[in-house]
């Protein structure tokens, strides 16, 4: 059937030696076939998948936005997950999953947009689940999870926000090469409490990606965004110089720049 691929349900739960067969098995017949294992262990990405999931993030995140854990928790979870994988290590990047509750019920649109557009700016592969481009609540976990469940496009009016941001979020990584490949640095702001900032940079190219993780206001300063600027348009708003390195997020909201000297992604 030529598939591109398959994904191994609780891949964690099965001995790593019997995913390794697998892996020789199937890469004996394509070699380009994508293996990804519900899983986050170390030992599996070493001997048997290409992709897993990035389940502590995900935790992570939630504990952020619902509980009020500081910011700078991203940073440290995505150190130590660093340090604990081969190197290269790509994990598949989410804030939805059939697993939980859908996050734009439990923390509310602007919370779910901005925690979607980290994981489309971070190295990895983000994950864009059933109906998340148009904010879709219906849930998926338990039962639901065996069940048709059709995307209810009507539905997208209520979230023009999640249409326009996709919009522009998707074809933006797809065309620039820092945003897929780049290196990741993480940099400092003036209330790393409430907000993530953070480079990815080639030898051509930078972009700086600020988020607010919160429903606080953001008047401040980022790190390393001294220079000129250029602000990239996510849905309606036109691209405008930025005033770097001072910096204004409303709650929950998040903005790129590239460097001004650079053309835009579209010319």
């Amino acid at each position: 059937y030529d598939l591109d691929g398959f994904r191994f349900d609780a891949a964690g739960e099965m001995p790593t030696d019997f995913w390794a067969q697998v892996r020789t098995a199937l890469k004996a017949v394509k070699p380009d076939c994508l293996l990804l294992g519900e899983s986050s262990k170390p030992e599996l990405m070493q001997q048997a998948f290409d992709l897993d999931y990035a389940w502590p993030l995900l935790d992570t995140i939630d504990q952020v936005i619902r509980q009020g854990e500081s910011a700078t928790a991203i940073h440290a979870t995505w150190t130590r997950e660093e340090k604990a994988f081969p190197a290269h290590t790509e994990h598949l990047l989410m804030t939805d999953n059939h697993d939980k509750d859908r996050a734009v019920v439990l923390d509310g649109a602007s919370a779910a947009l901005a925690a979607s557009v980290m994981t489309f700016t971070l190295p990895g592969v983000p994950l864009l689940y059933n109906g998340m481009e148009i904010g879709d609540a219906e849930p998926t976990a338990g039962a639901a999870l065996f069940e048709k469940l059709p995307i209810f496009w009507a539905g997208a009016d209520a979230h023009r926000d999640f249409i326009r941001t996709y919009a522009a979020l998707i074809p933006l990584r797809k065309s620039v090469e820092a945003l897929r490949t780049g290196e990741l640095t993480w940099v400092h702001n003036s209330d790393e409490t409430h907000v993530v900032t953070f480079l990815r940079s080639t030898a051509s190219e930078s972009y700086l990606v600020a988020i607010n993780l919160s429903n606080t206001l953001f008047r401040g300063n980022v790190e390393g965004g001294a220079g000129s600027w250029q602000e990239i348009p996510l849905g309606a708003r036109a691209s405008a110089p930025a005033s770097l390195p001072a910096l204004s997020l409303d709650a929950f909201q998040f903005r790129i720049f590239r460097t001004a000297s650079m053309r835009s992604p579209k010319e």
